[in-house]
This record gives structure tokens, C-alpha cells and sequence, in this order.
């Protein structure tokens, strides 16, 4: 069996397995295939751009990816393993024995290259644009074709060395100057990722027999030009390519309210809710989650901005006037590029009427924009619909208190779901809210996880029995599987299930993203799967701190204050930002910093819900900052807030930690451990937790969780 030794370590490739000093280190598939090349390619300097290609082969990531990864193998293998060659790469600097000798005499990482005639000319490159261009998959899609079409010209013009994603997102993607930051704006990345899609699908159908190649490599927005040997001789088959659905992006602005009381808001919300949820099944169709929609519900409107600002092609918007039993309902598509209306009309009918209303608005846009897209053959509408008003009414109002996120407006969804659900128990939706309810009571510390989660859980597998087809509901399931059970593999099939069914739901990206992948450790994978939760849901602050807050997970601590800035920037009275903010500083020593940002976290969260999270993380920050009489006074509020609340041991173990008593700490997270304490999920990636991780009994405490043998169970 073939094994790679160095100092402490041996790694088996065959096994897919890192030992040190005979037991199993757990690193993440990402860390375990780049230190595999490291190995192989002994005191070889590895360029920042084939360790890319190599680790994310049909991806486009950010530079950021690669970072999270060398981060997390020096948290393994020490600081000095891994040296940082400036502006080009990497070099592993631990002498190997074994097979490594042999297979660093050959090629670093294998490529696959074409047949290379002579190089094309700049006529043909521009002939064969045209050709590209004219195709539906390409030339069919706004956005990717002024993207090739931009940095083909640029290279051909000699100016390639400009071609950077700050300059992309803003000559082609029109974003702000003042407003644009790619280390929280991933439209660049995920744009060149789909051009890329979108070139190897062609050049393996219909473009097959082409004589010219435009490709992009991964990690450099430069496109490269060859001629080759045709691979596909005449009159073979070619692969069908559809039309770029993608570029069916479409946002649904909050209906407005033109009743003459404002008790009517909250269905206007449920109403613009329901019009989302109906899209987002449409097949083909991408739609931008709530959370970024609602943004401008109180905000004056142009059209333009608005798509630009959520990256939609396409606005659908509306009012409401309702008069007793009475609707008028009017709603228009419009184009973002011309501000032109696609289509526009009005709806009247009786309020028992409103779900017929939802599909036929949802019919007329599907129309609008995609012809040939095939119906589905049951209307999602005919499985989550009430059977009455009522209990409908009782959702909505449940939805409308579930967004506010605070203590009070959780339980007072909750008693609105649970009257939706007495009305009519087969109302799969309500009795999933209760479900969520449960969940972020738990994970905000507003109630103990042994009494929510079990609560949480049975509400997800009832609504899960009455209709098994909603996302919504498999990713709540996922969670509790997540954050109480434990279970990570079936967190994660629950998770993959959600995306399935509901592509556009950006939640399940979110909690797959921060409660699983940055849980485990997996931090370079937590980001990506976060930039596409964020790409779906561009202005949600929830979406955007969890980012910065990976980010500080891999001590790439300047990205992450980017993301706790640009969600404050959205919402500033939102006390998660600040919760992160400080946390960064008291990680990176900056404890004044620290200090100023919990205190005002603290000023704007004035219920149980999340305050002795806030708490601790002050606790510990004035532990490290050596302010032990400060910090033993956080210790005593928690102390006296438990005698009437519940207040999670993790908090009391940050405090602990912070002061240096390390025995006291482990002895607190012991303690949340057989109480399922939610936030016990994040011990291994926590930095406040670093001096304990090479204690046996944090150890211990990982492998309670599964975290310590998360990484061989998810290797292929």
C-alpha cells in the first residue's frame, strides 16, 4: 500500500486517510487532495492558478477557496509546512519518504490539452466569436455574451494584464464604484463559471468539429485561443444544448398595499411570498429569494437599479386593494434592460379565490418568458393550498411575525401556525412553520435545544408526511439532523434534497454553507456554497455576515470585516453583524474593536434571543484582553440570567477559555454537550476554542459530535 511519510505524518492516497502518530487526523476532501499534490510535488513551487484547476476542475472559484484551504492544512501540519511564495504560489516544505520521489519527477497535475495546430489569427478568433455569439447557449444569453465578448476583445487588444474581477464587475456587470466589492460580490465568479459550462458544452456538441477553442482557464478571467484537430468527424450526432435558462432571472418586488388600513400589509407580503414559492418550481427559472426582494418594500423604485442590484433580468410587481371578502390584485413583468413592460394585468375576484390567483400569475409570467418550458403535471398550488381562508390567513400572519427573527415574533408565529395547522391539519406549510419556530429558538439560546429541537423535529416529519416535495421543510429536517442530532450525513442528504427540489432556495445553500460544511471544518467548501446562497439571495445581511463569519473561521480576516460591513450597510440595527464583528477582532487581538462592536450588538438585542451569545463572546474578548474583573462580571449576569432562562454552557466555555481556565472551559462544553447544546456544532471551526483543540479532552468532545471523523466519512 502506498504511503507518503513526513516528520509526524503518513498519508495513505489509496485510503484517502492522513495519520499522525497512528491516529486518523480529520481534514476535509479539499485539504486532503491538495496535500496529496503538496506531496507529490515535494519542495516543487506550485503555482496558486494549477492548484486551482486542480482542486476545483469545472468551477470558477476565488482566490479566497485556496486560502481557506492552505489555512486549514496549517492548522494540521504546523505554520511552517506550507510556505507562501509571494504574488505565485506555494511550496510544501516537509522532507517526504515514500512514492513522492517518484512522482515528482513527472508532471505536477495532468491537463488535458487538445491536438495544437499552428495558433489562430486575430480574423479567425474574431470569426469564430461571431459564430459563438450567434448560438442560443451563448449568444442567447445577455450576460454571458457581453462577458465573452469583453475579455475576448480586451486580450485580442493586448490589455489582458487589466482583465481583473473588480474591472469585469464593473464595465460588464455595471456595478458601482462606490458600491462594488468582489470579496462579498461573487457575479463575476459565478458568471465566468457558467461561460465555462457553457464553452465545454459546446465545443463537446454542436462545436465539436470546430477547428478554433476559446476556453477560460480556472482561475484567471485571460481567455486562451488554439486551433485543433477536429475531434468530431462530419455527420456525427452533437449534444443538444438548451437555451441559457439561467439568464431567466427573475425578481418579485413586495406587493403593494392599497387597501385603506395597514392590517392588510401582511397579506401582501404572504402574497408576494406565495408568487415567489410558485416560481421558483417553474423548471428553468431562477428567482431571487425574499430576504433581497423585501428590501425595497418601503423603497421608492427604479426598475433598472433594482434589477441591477439583484442581478435579474426581469421584475414582476403589483398592488393589492382589498374591500371586505373583495380583491383586485394588478401586477406587470417588466424588462431590467429597457424598462419596458412584458406583460401586465388585473385580477378581481372573492378572497377565497387567492390561490387560483397565485397560479395564474405564475402561468401568465412562465408564459411570458419561456414558452417551451413544459407545465409540471401537478400544480404545487393544489398540494400546499388550505382548504380555507382562515387557516391561510393564520399562515400568513405566522410568516409575517417569523421574519421579524426576534424572540417575541417566533413564539407569536408559532401560536399563529398552530392555529393554521387546528384548522386544517393537512396544511403541510403551517405545520413546517412550526417547525422553524422551533428551530430558531433553539438556535438563538431562547429556549433550551432539549425541548425545542425534539419539538421542531416531529413538525418537520409530520409536514414531510403530507407532502414530501417540499424543500422548505426537508432542509428544517436536515437542520435539526444538523445542529441536535448530530447526524451530519443525514444533514447532508437532507440539505442535497432541499436544492433538489427547490433550486432557488437559498436557505438550504445558507444552512449547508454554515451549519454543516464550516461545522465540519470544510471552510473552503463553506464559502463557495455561501457565494451561491448570496447569488441567490444578493441582499441578505442573515447570508452575508455567515460569509465574513467562515471567513474568520480561516482567519482571512479582512474578507470577513468587507461582509459584516456590507450587511450592516443593509441592515444597521441588526445585531448579528456586530456579534461576528466583535468576535473577529477579539480573534485577530484587536480587543478595543472587539469591545465597541459587542456593546452595540448588546444595545440592539434587548431580548433572550441571542444576548448570551453577544455575552460570551464580550466574556471572552475581556478575558483575552486581560480584563478578568470585566470578565467575571459577564460570567456573573449569565450565571444570574440562568437562574431564570436558559443560558448555553458554550457561552460560559468562551468565557473560560478566554481567562486561561481551560480545565473550567472543557468542563462547560462537557456540560453543553449532554444538554445538545445547538452551537456544540461549531466547536471544531470556533477560534475561540483554538488553545483547546490539542487537548484529548476536546478531542473527546469532537469525536461525541462526529466532527473528529467528518472528513474519511465524506471521502469518495
Amino acid at each position: 500500500m502506498a504511503v507518503y511519510r513526513f516528520e509526524d505524518f503518513e498519508l495513505y492516497p489509496s485510503e484517502r486517510q492522513l495519520h499522525c502518530r497512528r491516529r486518523v487526523v480529520s481534514i476535509s476532501p479539499k485539504e486532503f487532495a491538495a496535500l496529496l499534490l503538496f506531496v507529490r510535488n515535494a519542495e516543487r513551487l506550485l503555482r496558486r492558478d494549477e492548484l486551482i484547476d486542480a482542486l476545483w476542475p469545472d468551477t470558477f472559484v476565488s482566490d479566497a477557496n485556496l486560502t481557506n484551504v492552505i489555512v486549514g492544512l496549517r492548522k494540521v501540519l504546523g505554520r511552517e509546512a506550507i510556505q507562501t511564495v509571494s504574488k505565485f504560489g506555494y511550496r510544501f516544505t516537509m522532507r517526504v519518504l515514500g512514492e513522492a520521489s517518484a512522482a515528482a519527477s513527472g508532471p505536477a497535475i495532468d491537463a488535458m490539452h487538445g491536438h495544437r495546430a499552428d495558433a489562430p489569427s486575430t480574423g479567425d478568433i474574431g470569426k469564430h466569436l461571431a459564430k459563438l455569439l450567434s448560438t442560443p447557449s451563448i449568444g442567447g444569453a445577455e450576460r454571458l455574451s457581453a462577458l465573452l465578448r469583453f475579455i475576448v476583445d480586451e486580450t485580442l487588444s493586448g490589455r489582458q494584464a487589466q482583465l481583473k474581477e473588480a474591472r469585469i464587475g464593473l464595465e460588464v456587470f455595471r456595478r458601482k464604484a462606490d458600491a462594488y466589492d468582489p470579496s462579498f460580490d461573487p457575479i463575476v465568479r459565478v458568471q465566468m463559471g457558467r461561460l465555462r459550462a457553457k464553452l465545454r458544452a459546446y465545443y463537446c456538441g454542436p462545436g465539436a468539429a470546430d477547428r478554433i477553442r476559446i476556453d477560460v482557464p480556472v482561475g484567471s478571467y485571460v481567455p486562451t485561443f488554439s486551433a485543433v484537430e477536429a475531434s468530431a468527424p462530419a455527420g456525427l450526432p452533437t449534444v443538444a444544448i438548451d437555451p441559457a435558462a439561467e439568464e431567466r432571472r427573475v425578481a418579485v418586488l413586495p406587493i403593494i398595499n392599497m387597501s385603506a388600513g395597514d392590517e392588510n400589509h401582511y397579506f401582501c407580503d404572504g402574497l408576494t411570498e406565495e408568487l415567489i414559492n410558485q416560481l421558483a418550481r417553474v423548471p428553468r427559472l431562477r428567482v431571487v429569494a425574499r430576504t433581497s426582494s423585501f428590501q425595497f418594500r418601503d423603497a421608492a423604485r427604479d426598475i433598472r437599479e433594482v434589477g441591477r442590484l439583484l442581478d435579474a433580468t426581469q421584475i414582476l410587481e403589483g398592488s393589492v386593494r382589498r374591500s371586505g371578502t373583495r380583491l383586485r390584485v394588478t401586477v406587470q413583468l417588466i424588462n431590467v434592460a429597457d424598462g419596458c413592460h412584458v406583460w401586465s394585468e388585473r385580477y378581481d375576484s372573492e378572497l377565497g379565490d387567492v390561490f387560483t390567483i397565485h397560479e395564474q400569475i405564475a402561468r401568465a409570467v412562465q408564459h411570458s418568458l419561456q414558452r417551451d418550458v413544459p407545465r409540471t403535471s401537478e400544480s404545487p398550488s393544489t398540494r400546499w393550498r388550505p382548504r380555507g381562508i382562515e387557516a391561510y390567513n393564520e399562515y400568513l400572519l405566522g410568516r409575517f411575525q417569523w421574519k421579524k427573527r426576534t424572540e417575541e415574533g417566533l413564539r407569536t408565529a408559532r401560536d399563529h401556525f398552530a392555529r393554521a395547522a387546528e384548522l386544517d391539519p393537512t396544511f403541510a406549510r403551517a405545520v413546517s412553520g412550526i417547525a422553524d419556530c422551533y428551530l430558531l429558538l433553539a438556535m438563538s439560546a431562547a429556549e433550551a435545544p432539549q425541548i425545542c429541537m425534539p419539538k421542531a423535529a416531529e413538525a418537520a416529519r409530520q409536514a414531510l408526511r403530507l407532502d414530501a416535495t417540499s424543500a422548505e421543510t426537508h432542509a428544517s429536517q436536515a437542520a435539526v439532523s444538523n445542529c441536535f442530532d448530530w447526524d451530519l450525513g443525514a444533514a447532508e442528504h437532507g440539505y442535497r434534497r432541499a436544492i433538489e427540489l427547490d433550486p432557488s432556495y437559498a436557505t438550504a445553500f445558507h444552512w449547508l454553507g454554515i451549519w454543516l460544511q464550516a461545522a465540519r471544518g470544510y471552510l473552503a467548501d463553506a464559502v463557495a456554497t455561501l457565494e451561491q446562497a448570496v447569488e441567490l439571495d444578493p441582499l441578505s445581511p442573515p447570508i452575508i455576515a455567515d460569509l465574513g463569519l467562515v471567513h474568520a473561521f480561516a482567519e482571512n480576516f479582512d474578507a470577513a470585516t468587507v461582509c459584516f460591513r456590507r450587511a450592516l450597510s443593509l441592515e444597521p440595527y441588526f445585531h448579528r453583524p456586530y456579534w461576528f464583528l466583535g468576535l473577529t477582532h477579539a480573534w485577530s487581538g484587536n480587543f478595543p474593536a472587539a469591545e465597541e462592536a459587542l456593546k452595540r450588538g448588546l444595545e440592539l438585542c434587548p431580548g433572550a434571543a441571542f444576548r448570551s451569545r453577544l455575552l460570551g463572546a464580550l466574556g471572552f474578548a475581556y478575558g483575552r484582553w486581560g480584563k478578568k474583573p470585566l470578565a467575571d462580571g459577564i460570567k456573573r449576569e449569565l450565571e444570574k440570567i440562568r437562574e431564570s432562562s436558559y443560558v448555553p454552557s458554550f457561552e460560559l466555555a468562551q468565557i473560560e477559555t478566554g481567562l486561561g481556565n481551560y480545565a473550567g472551559a472543557l468542563a462547560c462544553l462537557e456540560h453543553g454537550i449532554v444538554h445538545r447544546d445547538s452551537y456544540a456544532i461549531f466547536l471544531r471551526s470556533w477560534n475561540s476554542f483554538a488553545p483547546l483543540r490539542p487537548l484529548p479532552r476536546f478531542q473527546a468532545l469532537l469525536t461525541q459530535i462526529g466532527l473528529e471523523t467528518a472528513a474519511s466519512a465524506l471521502l469518495p
